[in-house]
């Protein structure tokens, strides 16, 4: 460990990119059903990684760690099982899910910056809760426009607000 950062959060933050670039590349390139489903399923997964992270960083418990990383593999596997259904009857559920499991991680980031007492560490936590706002604002502004700004054909396949 080297200034406080383990390489298992360093390559989990490599997992993260391979997992959301494929998925939104798709669905931004064919704005089809299938193309959403790959990318939010990458967002789930990113921010299921991000969980595992915030809340196993200061953990001594290997057991722990690995019972929270049993539930969350769980879970992300039985999200992938029903999203195609849930997601097409009732996208709002994949929306408040990413959401709170957003809301939680940057609430826990904010938490453990605040015990540091390093002005830096302070710092990028508001740099990253600052990002996390302005990507937030622009997915909700897409999801509230996107209807609206391409083609008939593709906003009848998408889920728009």
């Amino acid at each position: 460990m080297k200034l406080g950062l383990e390489k298992r959060f360093l390559l989990l933050d490599f997992v993260q990119l391979f997992c959301v670039g494929p998925g939104s590349s798709f669905f931004h390139g064919t704005l089809t059903f299938i193309g959403q489903l790959c990318d939010e399923l990458g967002m789930m997964i990113t921010t299921t990684i991000w969980v595992y992270c915030v809340f196993t960083v200061t953990s001594r418990s290997v057991l722990f760690e690995r019972c929270f990383a049993l539930v969350l593999t769980v879970a992300i596997l039985f999200y992938i099982s029903i999203s195609p259904k849930l997601h097409f009857e009732h996208n709002l559920i994949f929306e408040l899910t990413f959401a709170v499991a957003t809301f939680f991680c940057v609430v826990r980031i904010l938490h453990l910056a605040s015990l540091s007492k390093s002005k830096k560490t302070k710092q990028s936590a508001l740099l990253y809760f600052s990002w996390m706002i302005f990507g937030i604002a622009l997915w909700l502004l897409d999801l509230h426009f996107c209807c609206l700004l391409y083609t008939s054909d593709a906003a009848d396949d998408m889920q728009c607000v």
